[in-house]
């Protein structure tokens, strides 16, 4: 994420108290320049008289990811069987023994058994499939966490 800085100029109408370096700070910021999004920038460079200016470091490459995290008993046996071998990360710790997924694995899984005809012998059950299709419509996250109860 694109992280930017507004470079005050001569005139400006920032206080004193919010001008760090040159730049619009705060406070509330322990004393450090203000770093914005770029359309708050924009309107903050625009309020008080200065310009934007991106950011290089770990702003413009550090992105955040959402995990939503599912207990294995939660879910029915068959939506568990057909988890089995896609995860996208293994815990380390065999104690513990949690799976991560892609976020849109239901949605996939859902997928590919919808493609198979009925009757067919990797077909799963009915209230599996809509476990599968609940899941799907409910997780937007980056990754699901199945965790041991």
């Amino acid at each position: 994420m694109k992280k930017y800085k507004v470079v005050l100029q001569e005139g400006h109408k920032a206080n004193p108290d919010q001008v760090i370096d040159g730049c619009l700070g705060n406070i509330f910021n322990n004393g450090k320049v203000a770093l914005y999004e770029r359309g708050e920038a924009i309107k903050k460079a625009h309020m008080f008289g200065g310009y934007t200016k991106q950011v290089e470091g770990l702003h413009s490459v550090i992105t955040k990811l959402s995990v939503v995290s599912i207990p294995e008993n939660a879910l029915l046996h068959g939506v568990v069987k057909l988890l089995e071998g896609r995860e996208a990360f293994k815990d380390t710790d065999d104690t513990l023994d949690e799976k991560m997924y892609a976020g849109h694995i239901f949605e996939d899984i859902a997928g590919e058994q919808a493609e198979l005809e009925d009757g067919h012998m990797f077909k799963a059950q009915q209230k599996v499939l809509d476990q599968l299709d609940e899941l799907a419509e409910l997780i937007g996250e980056d990754y699901v966490l199945i965790t041991k109860a």
